[in-house]
């Protein structure tokens, strides 16, 4: 919605919740905020997110220092129409090297491949900041000095303009679909249209239907509409957080048993998990720290899907009968290896049982996929062959597969045993010991 928006309030309360973000770090929050700052014309809940978008970045990026927030109105540039608020975000972190700096604005943007485990990253958050600014007839740009930081500049128009419609750009019009047979129902809760977005991009190649939802005081209405496989969802929202809304979720009888995996900027882990959230990821989110967390609800309610790979159909049925005989487990069959390696992303197995004879795309050639991938190494692979094997080849599958199994020369009970171990160990995050037959 566009109207009148005070930006002092909006600065206020976003630089409240910064506080959170650098509550570890030996890092001064600074603002300066002109005495007589005119209102702009805009969406406020955008407007919101864009700062708190270059906040959060800056402090994932900060180690020490400050993070300064500035607002003046400033006379036009060439191409904008009249007298514009400009609004800086400040830090003394890493620094953006020159050649990231073409490419920062663009989704999918990492400016330091090395911080992507420590401290996340997409690029996302930019991409979504600079097109909602654009919306209000605004620009976004920076400058950053390697070693010394970052300022990020974005201006608002003071006159109205006409409003966007609904509908244009990434993270817009986001449709509500009907709940399709056979596909896992995820509820995502955030304010942020681009998160939605990003995550039907993550799952939507894996099998789940992601349902979005902004407006956060209608969760608990739809999570008993709907009854979800599990509910994503953001903390910092308008007019109810996420901190109310899972308690609402945990005392209502008809939703209560729902997982719910809490997505923020926030690092309160602790507050999470006491209030009933199943799992606590830190924004931005990469894919596999998402599919992994979904992955450990099916392994903690017992359930197991197995891919069993051999272009052999009379073993095929062979494992399955023998897996299928436990309850809490699921067999997926491929009959060659091309077949399983489009499984493997598609099905999300949760261990793969995998003959190395086959012709085209052998079992070595599985294997060497499936660990090349970030967001499949992890899955456990016990071999079932009748291949005698080299000393070279037991070399390359010794630390690669939990175990090694001999066709016609194993039993049920010892298949069962191994699979039932190679899950264990991937509870508890342990590698593959050496292999043997």
């Amino acid at each position: 919605t566009f109207e009148s928006v005070d930006l002092r309030e909006i600065i206020k309360g976003v630089m409240s919740t910064a506080i959170a973000l650098v509550k570890d770090k030996p890092i001064e929050l600074q603002q300066s905020i002109a005495p007589r700052l005119p209102t702009v014309y805009g969406d406020a809940r955008r407007i919101r997110q864009v700062l708190l978008n270059l906040l959060s970045n800056a402090a994932k990026f900060t180690e020490e220092g400050f993070i300064r927030v500035t607002a003046e109105a400033t006379p036009p540039l060439e191409g904008e129409r009249g007298w514009v608020v400009t609004i800086s975000v400040a830090d003394s972190g890493i620094g953006i090297p020159p050649e990231k700096m073409r490419t920062i604005f663009e989704p999918f943007t990492q400016v330091d491949a090395s911080t992507t485990r420590r401290a996340g990253g997409t690029g996302l958050g930019l991409s979504i900041s600079k097109h909602f600014v654009e919306l209000h007839g605004g620009r976004m740009w920076a400058e950053s000095t390697p070693g010394e930081g970052s300022t990020f500049w974005f201006t608002l128009p003071i006159e109205p303009i006409s409003p966007p419609l609904v509908g244009e750009g990434p993270g817009e019009g986001l449709e509500q679909p009907e709940p399709k047979p056979g596909r896992k129902l995820l509820l995502c809760v955030d304010d942020d249209e681009g998160v939605i977005t990003l995550f039907r991009r993550y799952l939507g190649k894996q099998g789940y239907q992601v349902i979005g939802l902004t407006d956060s005081t209608l969760v608990v209405e739809k999570a008993r509409q709907l009854q979800p496989f599990a509910i994503t969802l953001d903390v910092l929202m308008p007019r109810k957080d996420g901190w109310q809304v899972i308690e609402e979720l945990k005392t209502d009888p008809d939703t209560r048993r729902i997982p719910v995996i809490m997505c923020t900027i926030l690092s309160e882990r602790e507050r999470g998990l006491s209030l009933g959230a199943t799992d606590y990821l830190v924004k931005p989110i990469i894919e596999q720290d998402l599919l992994a967390a979904l992955e450990r609800l099916d392994r903690e309610a017992g359930y197991h899907r197995v891919l069993v790979v051999d272009d052999q159909p009379e073993d095929r049925n062979l494992l399955r009968r023998m897996i299928e005989s436990q309850e809490g487990y699921e067999v997926v069959e491929a009959a060659g290896g091309q077949e399983a390696i489009a499984l493997v992303r598609q099905a999300r197995p949760h261990i793969i049982i995998l003959d190395l004879l086959m012709p085209e795309v052998d079992g070595f050639a599985v294997l060497e996929v499936v660990k090349a991938d970030e967001t499949t190494r992890s899955i456990p692979i016990i071999v079932v062959t009748a291949k005698d094997l080299s000393q070279e080849e037991r070399d390359f599958l010794n630390s690669r597969v939990e175990a090694l199994l001999r066709k016609g020369l194993f039993e049920q009970q010892e298949l069962l045993a191994d699979v039932a171990a190679a899950l264990e160990r991937l509870a508890v995050g342990r590698q593959p010991s050496a292999v043997s037959d």
